[in-house]
């Protein structure tokens, strides 16, 4: 299935092999061509170890709304599912969000904080692995009281 990945990439250790989730305050972005965004959205990017990428955007709720949940699909990359997960941009929103990350295959949550870096087979040691294809994870932001 994954043919395509170089031969030293299956010699590399699990550490070597990073997934990269940055999460950004677009609100908090310096303007882009001269529009500035609202505190209202935030973007959600994901790098594989060979670079590939995905980008979503979404909205925050009102401040009534207390849940965030942003879907990371690791099965858009073509990559084997075997690495590390490292998170970018939580220290700038953990003081208003609490950031967990969900397996809705395995039902296991883990709570993120700002230095979180994660072995993707320990994410995925309980009923599925990434082998099985059930990859798909959540982010979960939580709002603070």
């Amino acid at each position: 299935m994954y043919n395509n990945a170089p031969a030293s990439i299956s010699q590399m250790n699990e550490e070597q092999l990073v997934w990269e989730i940055e999460i950004k305050d677009l609100g908090a972005c310096k303007p882009f061509l001269g529009f500035s965004l609202t505190d209202q959205y935030l973007l959600v990017g994901v790098t594989s170890p060979d670079q590939q990428n995905e980008v979503s955007i979404t909205s925050i709720p009102k401040e009534e709304d207390q849940r965030i949940r942003i879907p990371l699909s690791l099965n858009k990359f073509d990559f084997p599912r075997s690495g590390i997960l490292r998170f970018k941009g939580i220290q700038f929103l953990i003081d208003r969000w609490e950031f967990l990350l969900h397996n809705f295959h395995t039902d296991r949550t883990i709570k993120l904080n700002a230095n979180s870096k994660l072995s993707l087979s320990k994410i995925f040691q309980k009923n599925s692995s990434p082998e099985s294809g059930n990859t798909d994870l959540n982010l979960i932001l939580e709002r603070r009281k």
